[in-house]
């Protein structure tokens, strides 16, 4: 069956002047990312994942080349095109949440609501249903502080999906919690795409990256690794594995 590309890039490069010198952190690349995927980008540190991660995004801009987004060539596209797709058809979840501290639970997830344009109460009526699924409805009236690393990040998620966005950009978004709160997350990002959302998790973890069910490694600002992983199962003792002797055998 032919898969449909929610992300294209074309000769994609990225780089950043430092002094009098250039760094070149993307050079070139030419991806194709399929809806309803869950794809796990991997990499060294400084090897480029998190700048590819903020490229594919619209985040930021790139230095050459071209980004597709659900048919939508995001670098050419006029700023206020490109912040009506950020409300309505994308997301970003961070490793640090960003939540607002002023505003509660609820205000936060529905703020990017009412930013949207939906109707107060439609917006009021979806968050109250993310909150529950998300089994945060007794925190509603809380502020961050006075939550949980792993229910923040909860809330992050479920801002993130308030608009119903078709592709979740996710950047190491268990690399600041614990291994609990940090399955939680990971559980949340699955089911989401076990209900048809496209995700693209930007990580080092070899558990995080086993939810994956293909995995892009960059080394150097190139693809140097395109895995298929087939769907996650949750007693799969043989996927971590699989992925460990990938890495090795490649030398990576």
């Amino acid at each position: 069956m032919t898969k449909t590309a929610v992300i294209k890039t074309h000769s994609l490069c990225k780089s950043f002047v430092l002094g009098k010198t250039g760094l070149h952190v993307l050079k070139n690349l030419d991806i194709e990312i399929y809806e309803g995927d869950f794809t796990v980008i991997m990499g060294s540190s400084g090897s480029g994942k998190s700048t590819l991660l903020y490229a594919l995004s619209s985040m930021d801009g790139v230095t050459g080349g071209s980004v597709e987004v659900l048919g939508r060539d995001i670098t050419a596209m006029r700023p206020k095109d490109l912040e009506t797709l950020r409300k309505r058809d994308i997301a970003f979840v961070f490793q640090s949440v960003n939540l607002l501290p002023d505003l509660t639970a609820f205000e936060n997830v529905a703020y990017c609501g009412y930013n949207g344009g939906e109707a107060k109460k439609r917006v009021n009526d979806r968050t109250r249903a993310l909150l529950e699924r998300f089994g945060l409805s007794a925190d509603a009236d809380k502020y961050p502080s006075e939550l949980s690393g792993g229910q923040q990040q909860r809330i992050a998620i479920a801002r993130a999906l308030i608009n119903n966005a078709k592709v979740i950009f996710a950047d190491e978004p268990t690399g600041a919690l614990n291994s609990a709160m940090g399955l939680q997350i990971l559980d949340t990002l699955t089911a989401l795409n076990d209900a048809g959302q496209s995700i693209v998790m930007v990580t080092h973890d070899m558990k995080a990256a086993c939810r994956a069910n293909r995995l892009l490694y960059l080394k150097d600002g190139r693809i140097v690794g395109d895995l298929p992983l087939g769907k996650y199962e949750k007693n799969d003792a043989e996927r971590e594995d699989k992925i460990f002797r990938y890495l090795r055998d490649n030398q990576w």
